[in-house]
């Protein structure tokens, strides 16, 4: 794990998405450098099951009384983008899963006795659109799309929380890599298997960042008071959706042959934009901000992640 400065001996940390893949190891790593969590979850009995015995959970932002002290929060909710179609009913979800709670959590600023002193809010790699071989970074604007409009979305409902005084960070996360979880987990199976794909032509650009790196970006988010604004969760070094798969055939050592057509893609409506669109996004301002990537290099990566 890349390690970062903690001035304060201790802190208390509110994290939302607190079960999910990221979520997860973000706790555990929280709870093993001597932080307190408070994780927020519909499911207590569950939550507490994968969670622990040390993380306080809240069902209801409402249960964390105004004279609480909450130092960080670090807002990782929304529902998964694949699992099945979009429907319009989906894509609200989707949009109110992530805007509707980071609103709560402004509200929950707002009747603190003091409000946290950072907000690390999650974004994606979304919001910069379908982009070709343009490389890209935190600069460069939104598009016209679904996934960037939620982007746009949920971090404008974010940066409410300057108003209050609090350092927002926006998280744009590609691509999470680690072991037991992530959409890693489906194309080592594939791969194991033989039966690794490339998508269409497989020249898209997929952003991609090893779940050590992800949560040492949080945690040197946090630690460092004069960050904020947007972020690329990204590797370094982007790569090709077919560089990704003829990489991770090769730490596999098996075979990669298959290629899966657009046309089959497209069939899946909307949600085809996941494995179809392109984007060469590099982490700028956060090299720029002193982060050093643990795994820049994808094969480094995946061999860490399979043990190989």
């Amino acid at each position: 794990m890349n390690t970062t400065s903690k001035p304060n001996p201790s802190r208390t940390v509110l994290v939302t998405g607190a079960t999910g893949f990221i979520g997860s190891a973000l706790v555990a790593q929280l709870l093993a450098r001597g932080d307190s969590v408070v994780a927020l979850s519909r499911n207590a009995t569950k939550a507490r099951r994968k969670l622990g015995a040390r993380v306080q959970i809240v069902e209801s932002l409402a249960q964390i009384a105004p004279s609480a002290v909450i130092d960080a929060v670090v807002n990782l909710a929304g529902e998964p983008l694949a699992g099945g179609p979009w429907s319009a009913a989906r894509k609200q979800r989707f949009v109110d899963s992530r805007v509707q709670t980071t609103a709560q959590l402004i509200d929950l600023f707002e009747r603190l006795a003091s409000p946290p002193a950072v907000l690390v809010n999650g974004s994606a790699v979304g919001y910069y659109g379908e982009r070709g071989d343009d490389t890209l970074d935190e600069r460069d604007g939104p598009r016209d799309e679904f996934l960037s409009t939620l982007c746009q979305q949920w971090e404008a409902e974010a940066r409410r929380a300057d108003m209050l005084g609090v350092r927002v960070c926006l998280l744009r996360t590609g691509l999470v890599l680690g072991a037991g979880g992530g959409l890693l987990a489906p194309l080592l199976l594939s791969s194991r298997l033989g039966l690794g794909a490339v998508f269409a032509d497989g020249r898209q650009w997929q952003p991609w960042i090893h779940i050590d790196d992800e949560i040492g970006l949080i945690l040197h988010l946090i630690d460092h008071p004069t960050l904020s604004g947007p972020f690329n969760a990204t590797s370094p070094e982007p790569v090709t959706q077919r560089e990704l798969m003829d990489i991770l055939a090769t730490v596999l050592k098996r075979p990669r042959w298959l290629r899966v057509p657009a046309s089959l893609l497209k069939l899946s409506g909307e949600m085809s934009v996941l494995f179809m669109v392109s984007q060469r996004v590099l982490p700028t301002f956060a090299l720029e901000s002193g982060y050093v990537f643990r795994y820049p290099a994808l094969a480094t990566a995946l061999r860490q992640i399979i043990g190989r």
